[in-house]
């Protein structure tokens, strides 16, 4: 029945086309346009009461088609549609030009199975445990049948593969790198093994650094290439970072991270900035030039030096002489050494020196000193009298009073 109203339908398109010409040669254009729309009408109101269509009744077609791009994480599973409406020939899979077979387990391929009622079409490839070798083109393939023509739509299925690591060049995970302050510290970052290529972030403790504000340059390339299809082409991303590093860089740490879609958690490599810079000066408390003490008091001077990488090793001298090493550091931040003793007679004019050395010459290859002069009050430690010890009356004696050393000097 469908035949004959097809044939119907081409006789309605072949007496019009004849009208046409025939009222083309009498310039009766009218009859032209009414014979045009007429036979579109005849041609719509047949083709819905019989749910017919004239050129391709009964012609499978693809329902569903797969999708074109599949993109999956090597170890995961994939799944790639296909349903089939009106279907009349077999049903088959192919990757890369190679078929598969009509049989839905899909004997030698073990990972591979056809999943859907494939009574209603439905004829979806399973792929279980991806490999990089599943990569590539598949085509669902539809065979004609009862005068159905064969169908074939293609996908293309891309492997997503983890990266293996990620490495700051030089540098081990969690290490310190000493560098000097103001001069220039490249770090590069290598993340290995991922396919597509990692992309490569840098941070400043926790904080993103940007192009606009550090330099970053980024690179990738290959690492293995099958020169045919790609398949085991892997990329090596690289990212250089160049730091000018000061004081307030010491102890910051720096990261770079590689970010990748196969993975929940981004790749992160870590090392810490030790940056060396002299330490601040050493000072003296306790004692002020000008000030006096008593032979017999007890005096404390604390020599203080701040900052500093590495932290100042403070030693204390008295006239040149080197009298105590015992400094202490507080947290990383300050090195501190007090000094307590008894004043004595040779304390007074005594220089007390604080001397702030460094154990790295690079940094401050001369101490740094600071230095108090006593002043000491103390009294003689004896006095004598000298003269004759026997005269007569009505002679001239000299009697001489002396004392030891004092400060002031003793009045006689």
């Amino acid at each position: 029945m469908k035949s004959d109203f097809c044939a119907k339908m081409s006789r309605i398109k072949l007496t019009c086309r004849w009208i046409l010409h025939d009222d083309h040669n009498h310039h009766h254009h009218h009859h032209h346009y009414n014979c045009y729309y007429f036979s579109l009408v005849i041609c719509t109101l047949l083709a819905s009461s019989h749910f017919v269509n004239c050129q391709s009744y009964n012609q499978q077609f693809f329902r569903v088609r797969p999708q074109p791009n599949v993109e999956v994480v090597e170890g995961g599973d994939a799944i790639l549609y296909c349903t089939v409406g009106n279907q009349a020939g077999a049903v088959q899979w192919s990757h890369n030009g190679i078929v598969l077979g009509y049989n839905r387990s899909i004997p030698g391929y073990p990972r591979y199975k056809m999943i859907g009622n494939g009574n209603d079409g439905v004829h979806n490839l399973k792929i279980e445990s991806v490999k990089i070798d599943d990569t590539g083109e598949f085509q669902c393939q539809v065979g004609p049948a009862h005068n159905n023509r064969a169908i074939r739509a293609n996908t293309k299925l891309s492997v997503i593969v983890r990266p293996t690591s990620i490495d700051i060049v030089g540098h081990s995970n969690g290490s310190s790198v000493e560098i000097r302050q103001g001069e220039t510290l490249n770090l590069e970052c290598v993340v290995s093994g991922g396919k597509p290529a990692a992309k490569i972030k840098w941070f400043r403790k926790h904080v993103e650094l940007r192009s606009e504000s550090t330099k970053i340059e980024d690179t990738s390339e290959s690492d293995n290439s099958d020169t045919e299809t790609n398949v085991h082409q892997f990329s090596v991303s690289k990212s250089t970072i160049s730091l000018t590093p000061h004081a307030e860089d010491n102890g910051i740490s720096y990261s770079c991270e590689g970010q990748h879609p196969a993975l929940s958690t981004p790749l992160r490599h870590t090392i810490t900035l030790s940056v060396l810079f002299p330490p601040g000066p050493p000072q003296i408390t306790g004692y002020m030039e000008g000030e006096t003490v008593r032979m017999r008091d007890t005096l404390t001077l604390t020599c203080i030096s701040h900052g500093g990488n590495p932290l100042a090793q403070l030693v204390w001298l008295k006239n040149g002489e080197q009298i105590d090493f015992s400094y202490t550091t507080t947290s990383g931040k300050e090195s501190r050494n007090s000094l307590t003793f008894t004043v004595t007679e040779s304390d007074n004019n005594a220089i007390y020196r604080c001397e702030a050395r460094t154990s790295s010459q690079l940094i401050s290859p001369t101490p740094m000193n600071a230095m108090v002069k006593l002043t000491v009050l103390f009294p003689p430690e004896r006095l004598s009298i000298t003269g004759p010890k026997e005269a007569k009356a009505g002679d001239t004696i000299t009697m001489t009073c002396t004392t030891a050393r004092s400060n002031p000097p003793a009045g006689t």
